[in-house]
């Protein structure tokens, strides 16, 4: 880059690079190398999403990763919106919050809201504060002294376990959300550091069973923790977007999603990329290079075209030829594509159930579809009401 640079600043015209030849040297410069992966370990997330650990193996979204990062240095709280399958957590911890720690030093705190979001809030900054370099901010001392305004005086409550003292933190977010902001500015002062709030599938709060009272302070503590684009704090949330009406009930969800960044499925130059990059750091290679194309086309247009790609590839892995270090058309045309192989594997797993296993997973799958025949969101405990034993045991093989 230094040298591009200088030979842009030369004083003599001949020695400066063409536009063509400088965006390319400078694509080249953009153009992460894969990551060396041994042979054992998939270069795919099949179903899973990827975490920050898996950042030498997400491709596909570089160009929406370095627009997201321009916009999260004007704006302080950024909302990541798209249909379920579209890949924002992994977009989210494996494209941005690698990049953001290129950038410098961030302490990251994650989040999912669950039935009681405010406990779980509490729950992550207390992981958060365990995982610090320096002495704890928040409540790892022995005893720890919590200072909140309460009908206009100061009250103090002192706990010696950090259970008691969690407890207390959060009653005092119930009753002053905003001290979420204090903390994390606390956080970020301690640390010498900028501070990432990250709070993935905000879709807990209404499809979990978590009070009104507590989805309204949990959503004002958020988008209130950081208000100041000039300050240390960011928070980024991923939502579903059949759930942003919901989340335009409250004031402060309202005025989040005035930023919200739209995630849609990759084009297929992206989703050639995704399938494709990978093996390079694995040491290994399509045996016909026509056959990513064609997986790109079987899932092009899909909403969920991406998990339904890198499960497809992660079984085409298992099936590799390991002595040639080739992945196969014979292995992909028995799988039957990349449709096939996600029906085959719904098979294999309902064929492993008993008769009676059987039955209670047609029970709890036909609970999640509407009359309508669209999908409907429902809460652990409402799924498994009213069905006999084994039917969490089901749930969890499911």
């Amino acid at each position: 880059l230094v040298d591009l640079v200088a030979r842009c600043l030369s004083k003599d015209i001949e020695d400066r690079p063409a536009a063509p030849e400088a965006v390319e040297t400078l694509r080249e410069l953009l153009r992460d190398e894969p990551r060396p992966v041994d042979g054992f370990t998939t270069p795919y997330r099949g179903l899973l999403p990827f975490a920050e650990r898996h950042a030498g193996l997400f491709f596909g979204r570089s160009s929406e990763v370095a627009s997201f990062l321009e916009r999260l240095r004007e704006v302080a709280v950024l909302p990541v919106v798209g249909p379920s399958g579209a890949g924002k957590s992994s977009f989210v911890r494996a494209g941005v919050i690698p990049r953001l720690r290129d950038q410098g030093r961030w302490v990251v705190i994650h989040v999912r809201p669950g039935p009681r979001p405010v406990e779980a809030l509490v729950a992550a900054l207390q992981r958060a504060d365990s995982e610090m370099s320096g002495p704890s901010t928040l409540w790892s001392e022995p005893t720890v002294r919590i200072k909140t305004q309460r009908r206009g005086r100061s009250e103090e409550a002192v706990s010696d376990t950090k259970a008691e003292v969690a407890e207390g933190v959060a009653r005092s977010l119930r009753e002053y959300p905003g001290l979420l902001s204090v903390m994390l500015q606390q956080v970020a002062e301690a640390e010498e550091s900028r501070v990432l709030l990250f709070v993935d599938q905000l879709e807990e709060l209404y499809t979990l069973g978590a009070d009104d009272e507590g989805r309204r302070l949990f959503m004002e503590a958020v988008c209130a923790a950081a208000d100041d684009p000039l300050g240390p704090v960011r928070v980024i949330f991923t939502v579903r977007d059949d759930f942003l009406s919901s989340v335009g009930e409250t004031e402060a969800g309202r005025s989040a999603l005035g930023h919200l960044t739209i995630l849609r499925a990759p084009e297929p130059a992206a989703l050639l990329e995704i399938v494709s990059q990978p093996l390079a750091g694995a040491d290994h290679a399509f045996e016909d290079e026509e056959l990513p194309r064609e997986m790109v086309a079987a899932v092009e247009g899909q909403t969920a075209c991406l998990p339904l790609l890198e499960f497809a590839c992660s079984r085409l892995w298992e099936a590799r030829d390991q002595e040639g270090k080739r992945l196969t058309r014979e292995a992909y045309e028995s799988m039957g594509g990349v449709a096939g192989a996600l029906a085959n594997h719904a098979e294999e797993t309902l064929d492993a159930l008993s008769k009676e296993h059987l039955s209670l997973a047609r029970q709890v799958l036909l609970r999640l579809v509407t009359p309508q025949g669209t999908k409907r969101s429902v809460s652990r405990g409402r799924l498994l009401e009213g069905i006999e034993a084994g039917g969490a045991e089901v749930l969890d093989r499911l």
